[in-house]
């Protein structure tokens, strides 16, 4: 499992933990309060670049618009 970066809210303080892809909170071992992962999403490096020849196919099969 990956290493994911966890801030508290209450006291700031940051640590690393082993989660899996859906443990987006955790309980911060200084003070226990609510932790919120810092890390951005897992897979949008995947899915925000669209490809060249997905977007000559998209363009080919958009329907046209207007009169």
């Amino acid at each position: 499992m990956p290493l994911y970066r966890y801030q508290c809210i209450a006291c700031e303080a940051r640590d690393l933990r082993i989660g899996g892809v859906d443990d987006h909170v955790a309980v911060c071992a200084r003070c226990g309060h609510l932790m919120l992962r810092l890390d951005l999403d897992l897979f949008a490096p995947y899915f925000d670049k669209v490809s060249p020849e997905a977007e000559q196919r998209d363009l080919k099969h958009k329907a046209p618009t207007g009169p």
